[in-house]
């Protein structure tokens, strides 16, 4: 007989501190002659299975991949290519966020200026900060790309099960 300690509280914690209350019920489907010894989080609900057929009493079988005896069509290594794809893309866009963001905070805590060369002294600055904004070198590539990444994701979708970037991220198709 095998005893085998695993920690799934740390797991939960970074889970849970991610998206909060995103899990409920963790089904562990371990081998009858392993013992698993852990420390279950008081916050949701522990199930051990010992059975593949005590696995599909919970999950349904189109959602399980065919290693589970599920149909679900899932290949992993094309799940984690599309989503880091999809992770550059959005650290792009959150980038390109803050850059506008801290140019508008920029912008809007420069007093008013009191005479004609404050105010042309401003204007140029200003113009600066614009000329910064159009020229950086990570804004114009998402503005060259984006598009076209987006693009090429929204048809990766549709070939990787379970990828489902547009409806978690509250995108429609339209």
């Amino acid at each position: 007989m095998h005893i085998r300690y695993i920690t799934l509280n740390m797991f939960h914690i970074s889970l849970q501190d991610t998206i909060p209350n995103s899990v409920h019920i963790v089904l562990l489907l371990v081998e009858r002659d392993h013992i698993f010894r852990f420390e279950k989080p008081t916050s949701m609900q522990f199930e051990t299975l010992t059975s593949l057929k005590s696995l599909h009493k919970h999950i349904e079988s189109n959602q399980l991949p065919l290693e589970l005896d599920g149909t679900f069509p899932y290949c992993h290594s094309s799940w984690v290519c599309f989503r880091m794809k999809l992770e550059q893309l959005m650290q792009g866009c959150k980038d390109a966020h803050i850059l506008i963001q801290s140019s508008t905070v920029n912008l809007r805590s420069s007093k008013l200026p009191e005479t004609t060369e404050e105010a042309r002294v401003l204007l140029q600055q200003y113009k600066q900060l614009m000329n910064n904004v159009l020229e950086d070198r990570s804004l114009v590539k998402l503005q060259l790309e984006g598009g076209v990444i987006l693009a090429r994701l929204r048809k990766e979708e549709s070939y990787i099960p379970g990828a489902g970037m547009f409806s978690w991220l509250g995108y429609s198709r339209s």
